[in-house]
């Protein structure tokens, strides 16, 4: 594979310098991706506070039940809304929202 995640621990004042592309972070509506194609690509979503995808540097946010998947995507759609990058990360557990702070 060409592209690549990179996870990572950064302070908020480092850059992130991620070359996955795959996941356009621009989108004006939520993305959804699986634990699991994270994780294929290096990045330890289940283990870390931050991860960097896109050049964009998320942060772990709120954790859904799979039940409360429609409020979990109402809620990353609203951080959209206002001006954050936002991704839905799905486990086989759970939904966890990822977006800038």
């Amino acid at each position: 594979m060409s592209t690549m995640i990179k996870a990572t621990n950064l302070s908020s004042l480092e850059t992130c310098d991620s070359f996955f592309n795959r996941i356009n972070l621009s989108l004006p509506f939520a993305s959804v991706v699986k634990a699991g194609d994270l994780e294929d690509y290096g990045i330890p979503c289940t283990t870390n506070d931050r991860i960097c995808v896109s050049q964009v540097l998320l942060c772990r946010g709120q954790s859904f039940s799979l039940r409360f998947r429609d409020a979990a995507i109402d809620l990353a759609n609203k951080y959209i809304n206002q001006g954050l990058k936002c991704l839905v990360v799905e486990s086989h557990l759970h939904l966890t929202l990822w977006y800038t702070r």
